[in-house]
């Protein structure tokens, strides 16, 4: 057996850490419950949220508990089966120093987006932070044009100008293929062509 598995195994958190998110990933909440963590070598109960895609939970602080509370209600049967996407934000620091922290930057189940004031106390002012709303995309490629403020639309514009399969006619492994062309600067292509022609003026001024 390789010694690396014992010591990913050793090493292993009971509880989400922000190394542990290195892209946003969605999770569905499966169910919460009430923890005694030692912080600070001293026992505290903390609420931690358990989800179905991980064995491992998340640790909720105030701004979380409240932000949750915000989305979904303040009923932590209602949570289950909601989903969020968590990220690593790396400004989040402690004692001066960034460590990143697990925050939650969107989810599909929000209709709309919601910005939320939380953490003010007679020590701090209030944090103020902003969940989107995820649409559903049913194409990599739709999702992919959404991020650069496109739209299917604007693709097959640009695919029929070049003699590109449009949206509709392309089989799936073209349309993944597509959406990562698109992530990596093709969107720059589909705007650029877009794009509406400067107008032409008589410039009285012309001699």
């Amino acid at each position: 057996m390789d010694a690396n598995k014992l010591l990913a195994i050793a090493s292993k958190s009971k509880y989400l850490r922000a190394i542990d998110i290195e892209e946003p990933t969605l999770f569905t909440i499966q169910n919460t419950t009430i923890d005694t963590l030692k912080v600070r070598n001293q026992e505290q109960e903390r609420g931690v949220v358990w989800f179905r895609e991980d064995d491992r939970g998340l640790v909720l602080n105030v701004s979380l508990t409240e932000i949750l509370m915000d989305m979904f209600g303040s009923e932590t049967d209602a949570w289950k089966g909601k989903r969020i996407r968590l990220y690593n934000d790396r400004r989040v620091k402690f004692r001066g120093e960034a460590v990143g922290g697990i925050r939650i930057k969107s989810s599909p189940d929000l209709d709309q987006d919601l910005t939320i004031s939380t953490g003010g106390n007679a020590y701090s002012a209030d944090t103020e932070y902003t969940i989107r709303a995820e649409r559903q995309f049913h194409s990599p490629v739709e999702a992919a044009l959404a991020e650069h403020g496109l739209a299917l639309e604007d693709f097959d514009a640009w695919a029929k100008a070049n003699g590109k399969a449009i949206h509709a006619q392309m089989p799936g492994p073209a349309r993944e293929n597509a959406a990562t062309w698109i992530d990596r600067g093709g969107h720059n292509a589909i705007r650029k062509h877009n794009a509406p022609p400067a107008e032409d003026f008589d410039d009285p001024m012309a001699v």
